[in-house]
């Protein structure tokens, strides 16, 4: 198990009981959950985005709840365009909206950095492309003063994995490597072997990858190791049919993670579609109960926000 904090560094290469009792507070004015009245589309094309000229996010509030210690988390929705340029865009874009909105921790979509693209991952010069990104973003997290935790994929030597890089706002770099692969994806990337925590303000956060959240295992060794939330980055990509009928079940699998270890799951999923299949977004936020405090659409880019507590 790999755990991090601020204290204890790791810089790998760039390329290569309830929290609180329960506490939360969910960012917005007092109210039912509502969403926004749609502003101008500022996302890629065929994903509308809830980040109009007013910068507006799906919210939900329970009012002020705020204890003295506490950490507000962000899951962003987004889609995942072909190129990394644009995807790099986006998330800077999102996350500047996050830390007007008092964030102080982002996830991110699984590959929301680079896409699966082979055109894209395979190119001459994707390392340096890259390693430029992974730079800049770096640079956001520390000017934002924000964790921004990012999907990618990683290349290390001749192997290609799956990955999810956390950007500290002290310079801080983490990565965890995707576990449990789908058959498709083991036929590109290569499994990792190392769960990963690591503590931000004080708080125990776990990192899953998509497929990691079917093994209760996984999310229970993260919970036994100090984690207060788990993280699960998502890219729920199918056939148009098998995504509909998958989504009551991609939704209770997080749930599920919440209730058997009595924590928070952010659960960030991209929408649109990318390399011929669709994503039906519906990204979420669920409490040590299993309720769903905060929910997005399925095809609406935008910022779901909750603060955990103790």
């Amino acid at each position: 198990m790999k755990k991090a904090s601020l204290a204890a560094r790791e810089r790998p290469a760039l390329a290569g009981g309830p929290v609180g009792g329960g506490l939360f507070r969910l960012q917005g004015t007092p109210g039912p959950c509502r969403e926004p009245e749609p502003g101008p589309a500022t996302g890629q094309t065929g994903a509308p985005s809830a980040l109009g000229a007013a910068g507006e996010t799906l919210v939900c509030s329970m009012g002020d709840l705020r204890g003295e210690t506490a950490l507000r988390l962000g899951v962003a929705q987004m889609f995942i365009a072909d190129t990394l340029q644009a995807n790099q865009r986006k998330i800077l874009q999102m996350a500047r909206e996050a830390a007007r909105r008092g964030v102080e921790l982002l996830v991110f979509p699984e590959m929301s950095l680079t896409g699966y693209n082979p055109a894209t991952i395979g190119a001459p010069g994707f390392r340096a492309e890259l390693d430029g990104a992974l730079a800049k973003i770096a640079g956001y997290s520390a000017r934002l003063g924000m964790g921004l935790v990012v999907g990618r994929a990683a290349l290390a030597g001749e192997k290609l994995f799956n990955a999810a890089s956390v950007f500290l706002p002290d310079g801080s770099v983490h990565t965890y490597y995707k576990i449990h692969l789908t058959a498709l994806e083991e036929k590109y990337f290569s499994p990792g072997d190392s769960p990963l925590i690591f503590t931000y303000k004080g708080f125990t956060v776990g990192i899953m990858i998509c497929r990691d959240q079917n093994y209760p295992e996984l999310a229970r060794s993260l919970k036994q190791g100090g984690a207060e939330a788990l993280l699960i980055l998502s890219a729920h990509y199918y056939p148009p049919a098998e995504a509909r009928w998958k989504i009551d079940k991609n939704r209770a699998l997080p749930i599920a993670r919440a209730v058997e270890n009595n924590c928070y799951v952010f659960l960030a999923n991209a929408v649109g579609s990318h390399i011929g299949m669709v994503s039906l977004g519906n990204s979420l936020i669920a409490d040590p109960h299993g309720v769903v405090v905060a929910s997005a659409d399925e095809s609406t880019e935008g910022i779901l926000t909750c603060d955990i507590g103790r």
